[in-house]
This record gives structure tokens, C-alpha cells and sequence, in this order.
């Protein structure tokens, strides 16, 4: 990677006010993670890294929920004439022979349009990368997007530029909340649920090896986006069942496990698009009746709950939600059934984190 190479990393509509939190949320991953970098700091709204290391930095700094975009970037002047230079530079060592490109302008341009920036920036491009034939796309017809992000004090154009994962910062709602997972539908609910800004404790209820096997990976994928080197996760063996009395079951480990861990709140995995009101209301009941706040963290997720299952890194199960969207649910058993017995892990994250998981629960650990 070039030298003055830095982590942007720009947040997304709700997370602007919480930059700070951002922030400290980037330092904590890049800590936990054992990413040397020199500073974490703010230029207006963005976070800017300055790491050892900007190729491994942005990559785990885009695990994390609040960004709308995560670059690799070389920083830049706001006037518009150095803006325009510096994108026309970078584009020059980027552009592939024959390739279309499009420029992106975005954030506080100071006495300009960031329309303006755009064609001056283009105009830049295409007589200093004559000799390569690349020439302007359309928004629809491209090869290369080149972003730039005009901040406070600085510009900062991207060598390489990913979307973030949306959603708000880690810990910017109040407390843990308790995350039934007994199917690949109620791993959604846990995502969505860290994506809302939430600490989260994943209960696994499981009732066969295979099925902890299966859902091991989407809560490691869960953990993984957390700050911090690991992080709790309970496991519950409870009786074979289906529909609403294995979602019943789920929920009734969860709140077991949130009395344990004082948690104030536990994750019911309804959907109104999926399920009937009655089925929320009933679990929602079970909760608050057990003395906890009851959080349902589908009911902003669109009908495609599939797609969100592959945005949200559990992508080869979509298959498995469509599926579990169309099941029968039927009735809530009456009253609580007594409390299953549960095995708490510290999941350390890992690059063999979801096979050190399973070998420590089956070792007893």
C-alpha cells in the first residue's frame, strides 16, 4: 500500500450524530483485533485511521455497523481544484486500459456543488489517462466507481472503497438484550438486532449436534462484528419441537440466560410480515411476564427477509429463511416450560473461531 494511505470510514444518515461512538468503536476493533495503528480521530463526521496497516484496518473496521462507506484513501485539499487533481492522480494508477469510470462526490464541499466536483474531476481524469483509452461511464454502464468524501478539513479520495454495513454504532442503545437462535430466521433477528445498536448475548437452542453445528456460524459471524476479542454466548439443548413451541422453547432459554447475564431485554423473532400478530403477542407476554422488555427487532426488515439474511454475512442460508417465511407456525403452549440446562462459552474471534467454539462446548468448556 502507498505511503499517507488512511482508513475513511464515513457514517451512514443515523449514525452521523454518534461519531463519536464510531470512533471509539473503531479504536476498540482495531485493539481487539491486534491492528497497530497511530490515531483515531474525527475530521467532522468521519472517522480517520491512520494504521500500520490500512488494508487489514479497513477490513475489520468494516465488520462494524454504522458506516455507510469504509475507504482506503489518500488525503486531499477541499478546494475544488485540488480535489479535482488529487481524484484525477489516483484514478490515473487505478484505471485499467479501455475501463469506464464514474466519480462520486459526497459530504460538505465548501462554495461548489459536488456536481461540479464530478465533471471537473472527469475532465482531469480523462486528459491525464489518454494513453490508457479509459473514458467516462454512465451511472448505469461502468467498470470504476472513483469516491471522494469532502470532510472538515480535508478531502479524502479512495484507492479502494467498499459499502459499509449500515445500521448504527455498537452500544448505542442502552444494556445487552438476549438472542433466541433455533433457526437460520431468528439468526436474522440477532444481526438485525446488533445492527439496531444493541449488546448482544446469542442463546443457541438447539436440540441435535447437527443443528448447533448449523447455527454456530452465524452467531460467530455475530460475535465477530462486536469490538472487543470475544464475547459470551449460551447454549441451550432443548426438546424437539416445531413451529411455535420450538420458538416458545428459544425465547424461554433466553430469558433464562438474560436473568443470568442482567440483561433487561430479550429478542423476540416475529415478524408481522411472517407471523400473526397473535404469535408477537403472546411471546412478547412471555417475556414481560418473566419481569423483562421485550425487543422485535423484524419489524422494520422488508418482505425480503431473504436479502437481508445475505446483507447481513448469512447469505448461503437465504434459502433456509424463504423457507422457514412460508412454514406453519401454530399455537404457543400455555405456560413456561422449565428453564433448560445451558453451557455458557466465551467465543473469541478467530479465524477458526466457529471449530474452537464447537470443540470447547464439547470438551465442556
Amino acid at each position: 500500500m502507498e505511503p499517507g494511505a488512511l482508513v475513511a470510514v464515513t457514517p451512514n444518515a443515523f449514525s452521523r450524530r454518534r461519531a463519536a461512538l464510531l470512533a471509539s468503536n473503531v479504536r476498540a476493533m482495531l485493539s481487539a483485533r491486534s491492528l497497530g495503528f497511530s490515531s483515531v480521530r474525527r475530521d467532522g463526521d468521519t472517522v480517520i485511521v491512520e494504521a500500520d496497516d490500512p488494508v487489514f484496518a479497513s477490513s475489520a473496521v468494516g465488520l462494524l455497523f454504522g458506516a455507510s462507506r469504509v475507504s482506503i484513501a489518500r488525503r486531499a485539499g477541499t478546494a475544488m481544484a485540488e480535489l479535482a487533481a488529487a481524484v484525477s492522480q489516483t484514478a490515473t494508477g487505478l484505471l485499467l486500459r479501455g475501463e469506464r469510470f464514474v466519480v462520486r462526490v459526497s459530504g460538505q464541499t465548501p462554495g461548489y456543488l459536488a456536481r461540479d466536483a464530478e465533471l471537473a474531476a472527469t475532465s482531469a481524469i480523462v486528459s491525464s489517462a489518454q494513453a490508457t483509452g479509459a473514458r467516462p461511464g454512465t451511472a448505469s454502464a461502468h467498470d470504476r466507481v472513483i469516491h471522494a468524501h469532502v470532510a472538515r478539513s480535508a478531502s479524502y479520495v479512495s484507492i479502494f472503497s467498499d459499502e459499509g454495513r449500515g445500521g448504527v454504532p455498537f452500544g448505542a442503545q442502552p444494556g445487552p438484550v438476549a438472542c433466541p437462535v433455533h433457526d437460520e430466521l431468528s439468526a436474522v433477528a440477532m444481526l438485525e438486532s446488533l445492527r439496531q445498536g444493541h449488546d448482544i448475548l446469542p442463546v443457541m437452542a438447539h436440540s441435535t449436534d447437527a443443528e448447533r453445528t448449523r447455527l454456530m456460524r452465524p452467531i460467530c459471524r455475530a460475535i465477530s462484528s462486536i469490538p472487543r476479542a470475544s464475547s459470551r454466548a449460551d447454549f441451550a439443548r432443548v426438546p424437539r419441537a416445531r413451529g411455535a413451541a420450538r420458538l416458545a422453547a428459544a425465547v424461554d432459554a433466553a430469558i433464562a440466560s438474560a436473568h443470568d447475564a442482567r440483561a433487561a431485554r430479550v429478542c423476540v423473532p416475529t415478524s408481522p410480515l411472517v407471523h400473526a400478530d397473535g404469535l408477537a403477542d403472546a411471546l412478547g407476554a412471555r417475556v414481560r411476564d418473566a419481569g423483562l422488555a421485550a425487543s422485535f427487532p423484524l419489524s422494520g426488515v422488508e418482505s425480503r427477509v431473504e436479502s437481508h439474511a445475505a446483507a447481513l454475512g448469512i447469505g448461503p442460508m437465504a434459502r433456509h429463511v424463504a423457507r422457514l417465511c412460508a412454514a406453519r407456525m401454530g399455537d404457543v403452549p400455555a405456560g413456561a416450560a422449565p428453564p433448560p440446562a445451558r453451557q455458557s462459552l466465551g467465543v473469541r474471534v478467530g479465524p477458526n473461531m466457529v471449530h474452537d467454539a464447537l470443540d470447547s462446548l464439547a470438551r465442556g468448556r
